[in-house]
């Protein structure tokens, strides 16, 4: 199999992306989510999560949403903490509890969800 690189990286280098294509990738990951293609969104998602330096809490945000609806917990508990970690403010938004306690749930963490569940509506 041949290995074609990207544009101006070497081969197995890291990937960025130009902000437009990043914010491209994002809205149709987003599109894909919204219509019940949550696999398809994943994976552009995921695309545009990698290929920005610093990464951006919103594309975070979406991805974790995408692997929720993929029904993967654990992949979508590290990217909320990652979102968390790019944006701090996101973390104490009500929505972003109610996303971890969805995850914990998937993840098998039930009391944890339970107790996410219930900060989130006291944030709310």
């Amino acid at each position: 199999m041949t290995v074609i690189p990207f544009p101006g990286t070497a081969p197995g280098g890291p990937v960025v992306l130009r902000p437009e294509v990043a914010d491209l990738l994002h809205g149709l990951g987003y599109v894909y989510l919204r219509h019940g293609r949550p696999k398809r969104a994943a994976v552009l998602l995921m695309l545009a999560a990698r290929g920005e330096t610093p990464p951006r809490g919103d594309v975070l945000r979406t991805l974790a949403a995408a692997l929720i609806a993929c029904g993967l917990g654990p992949q979508a508990l590290e990217t909320l903490d990652a979102a968390a970690a790019a944006e701090p403010a996101l973390a104490r938004h009500p929505m972003m509890g109610l996303m971890r306690a969805r995850a914990l749930l998937l993840a098998g963490r039930v009391e944890e969800a339970r107790l996410a569940f219930r900060e989130s509506r006291r944030a709310a």
